[in-house]
């Protein structure tokens, strides 16, 4: 049986007698599409529906090409992609703080996720032993961990105060920051 594409698998409706093996030709008829090489019994498919090049781990083992299935050395991963609906999705993206497993490692928004600091007195200063993560900042709670004193508005890194050693509201120019 004639083997165009050279899988080792011939078509059942090209033939020769022969007393030996002709070139080209294989000795059985089990080849579902002879113009392409990667179509013969026993191929294993991989599912990658989105076309990321990474499959769930799906497979299919049969001889024509399923849509949305390819062979191992057309895809970068056979496994892994934990969200084969989403090209974005898949082992090699870049997490993104969006409350989805982006990269597919088991974890949301790992890496993505910004400390913020507590600001309970609204100075801009936040609180450096009352912190969270979040995508973005919750109310009352800003990046920085610099307040000196949480409870006080006034008291925090840069404040400039004014000496009035006789207190009389009227500082004589000295200051300390």
């Amino acid at each position: 049986y004639e083997d165009v594409d050279g899988d080792g698998f011939g078509d059942p409706n090209s033939f020769t007698m022969a007393c030996s093996l002709p070139m080209g030709y294989v000795a059985n008829d089990d080849d579902c599409d002879d113009n392409d090489p990667l179509e013969f019994p026993g191929q294993v498919w991989y599912k990658d529906a989105d076309g990321d090049d990474y499959s769930d781990g799906t497979t299919l083992t049969q001889c024509l090409r399923p849509t949305n299935y390819f062979i191992e050395n057309e895809l970068i991963e056979t496994s892994g992609d934990c969200n084969d609906a989403v090209a974005a999705i898949n082992p090699a993206a870049t997490e993104i703080c969006d409350g989805i497993d982006n990269d597919c490692d088991g974890m949301i928004d790992n890496g993505a996720l910004t400390t913020y600091y507590q600001d309970s007195d609204e100075d801009g200063f936040g609180n450096p032993a009352t912190s969270q993560q979040a995508c973005s900042p919750p109310i009352g709670y800003v990046t920085n961990n610099t307040d000196c004193d949480d409870n006080d508005e006034l008291e925090f890194p840069g404040q400039v105060w004014y000496k009035d050693a006789d207190g009389d509201d009227y500082s004589d120019g000295a200051t300390l920051t």
